[in-house]
């Protein structure tokens, strides 16, 4: 390839790259989100978790404090994604969590029936008041997205909160900076108790 090709290439995407309001769309980019709950059930929330999954890349999860009704958790989870040419891979999220003993919840999009798997592996070794966290990392551990809900993370989303925002009618909506919301609802299932 001659020198006046490389050039012209050269050029072209530069012109290219000034037209895209200046991001790096022809370069993978590793990015960092930020992702927090907003509870608005109506109840205070005594543990809560959160899962992401960008594809085979990276797995992030962290379990939260109490999180009041009306309130928006005061710690959040740090996730990685990738954006930019010949990244292919999907952001996939997770939320679980507890009133009390009794029940646990958690996100349950239509890919899902895997939950009802972990619940019954993790009920003999798990108290009531810990099912959420232990359920939530059951879920980081397996290889699968099912039981996940898709919501695409893009380079305007660097170092921007992902809102969980549950709400009390067993919906729940993710919103990010970068574009609209995804929805999905939530299920629950008692907590088993150790014996």
């Amino acid at each position: 390839m001659s020198n006046t090709y490389i050039g012209q290439a050269c050029l072209l995407l530069k012109t290219l790259k000034n037209t895209a309001n200046n991001q790096d769309i022809f370069l993978m980019t590793k990015r960092h989100a930020k992702a927090r709950i907003i509870n608005k059930t109506g109840h205070d929330i005594i543990t809560a978790s959160i899962v992401h999954k960008y594809s085979n890349n990276y797995k992030n999860m962290k379990t939260l404090g109490k999180i009041p009704n009306g309130a928006t958790s005061s710690e959040y989870l740090e996730v990685e994604y990738n954006t930019g040419v010949g990244t292919l891979g999907k952001d996939w999220w997770l939320v679980t969590w507890q009133y009390d003993d009794e029940k646990v919840y958690y996100t349950d999009p239509n890919n899902f029936r895997g939950i009802f798997d972990f619940m019954e592996k993790i009920a003999s070794s798990a108290a009531s008041s810990e099912m959420s966290p232990v359920l939530a990392d059951a879920m980081f551990n397996s290889e699968g997205t099912s039981g996940f809900k898709q919501h695409t993370l893009r380079s305007k989303d660097q170092n921007k909160f992902v809102d969980f925002i549950l709400m009390p009618n067993g919906k729940v909506e993710i919103k990010s900076v970068s574009g609209t919301p995804s929805k999905t609802v939530y299920s629950s299932k008692k907590a088993k108790a150790t014996a």
